[in-house]
């Protein structure tokens, strides 16, 4: 029995995650259960890019020296995986806004800084000053030796720092999001009855 005959061990995996994936599809599962399966395919898919596609990358670069000891090629392997997450990720996104919709129906709604009247700018803004500024620790890419070392399954923003005065000048520096101290999501006051979040 050759290899042929099976499927590769991180495309199947890939398969094992999509299964994950369409318990955000069910609708006989409660809606929040619904998000927090699309959390877990994200984590997990983030992780399988973490490891082994690391890892695959990592042999592909090898090269000659390595086509003895493995059975696929590598960067047939990872043309395979690109193709099957640009698919995925569609598929996601299509079924995160669905979601978005459903929750409209409960009169729940996910907004963005465009979406907020004038009370609730002023309680982001204040929240932000009062809670979570202190928290924030930008790293300096212009004045750092090396790339700073990243932890591990943190968010970062990448920013441009720009003075008012002198707008030709600006800065480079990554910010990690305190994740672990706030929720991703802030309760804001009500607007006509509606949860705005």
């Amino acid at each position: 029995m050759t290899h042929e005959r099976f499927i590769n061990r991180d495309i199947s995996w890939l398969s094992f995650n999509h299964r994950v994936f369409q318990e955000a599809q069910d609708k006989t599962v409660p809606i929040i259960e619904r998000f927090k399966f699309l959390g877990i395919f994200s984590n997990n898919r983030d992780e399988f890019f973490r490891v082994r596609v690391g890892t695959l990358r990592r042999i592909e670069k090898l090269g000659n020296k390595v086509k003895g000891l493995l059975e696929e090629d590598p960067t047939k392997i990872l043309r395979e995986i690109q193709r099957i997450t640009i698919q995925q990720e569609e598929n996601f996104k299509a079924v995160y806004e669905n979601l978005l919709l459903e929750l409209q129906e409960h009169n729940i709604f996910m907004i963005n800084e465009n979406g907020l009247n004038d009370e609730q700018k002023v309680f982001v803004k204040h929240y932000f000053k009062q809670n979570v500024l202190r928290t924030l620790v930008p790293i300096m890419l212009d004045t750092a030796p090396v790339f700073p070392e990243l932890k591990d399954s943190s968010i970062y923003l990448f920013i441009q720092l720009v003075r008012k005065q002198e707008k030709k000048r600006s800065k480079l520096a990554l910010i990690e999001i305190p994740t672990e101290l706030f929720s991703r999501f802030l309760i804001l006051p009500d607007n006509d009855g509606r949860k705005n979040i």
